[in-house]
């Protein structure tokens, strides 16, 4: 049986786009089925469209999400996300919240190159690697 492990954006983008963080990472990878949430998925497909991204690059894309197990939303998630936004003096993104509530309902750890965006949320295993030796 393969681990299970959602990517934030961020990890998926520097996997597309062959940024040097990527290798920081590419070790979550194996043995691993690919999870993301279905914000994800939109901040990718945003990113291709925000950037002009040719036919062929948002094919590649779309060939690359179509790998992943992608993690739709239901009740539990939408409950999940009200609850990690109202998190008295914490500020986190509509898109964050959504990946925490994801993995969160799913029960999985995250993978994340911005961990402190996350730190503040019970119960969320985030994995991170040090840019810095």
């Amino acid at each position: 049986m393969t681990r299970e492990l959602l990517f934030d954006t961020n990890i998926i983008s520097y996997v597309i786009n062959g940024h040097s963080f990527a290798n920081l990472y590419k070790h979550y990878f194996f043995g691993t089925t690919i999870c993301i949430s279905f914000m994800t998925e939109a901040e990718l497909l945003r990113g291709a469209y925000k950037k002009n991204w040719g036919q062929r690059r948002r094919e590649n894309l779309t060939r690359f999400i179509e790998r992943c197990r992608i993690l739709h939303s239901d009740s539990k998630i939408v409950n999940t996300w009200a609850q990690i936004k109202e998190i008295p003096g914490k500020n986190i993104s509509d898109a964050d919240a959504w990946i925490a509530a994801t993995a969160l309902v799913y029960n999985l750890p995250l993978v994340s190159h911005n961990a402190d965006d996350f730190h503040f949320i019970p119960n969320l295993n985030v994995l991170t690697e040090p840019t810095e030796p």
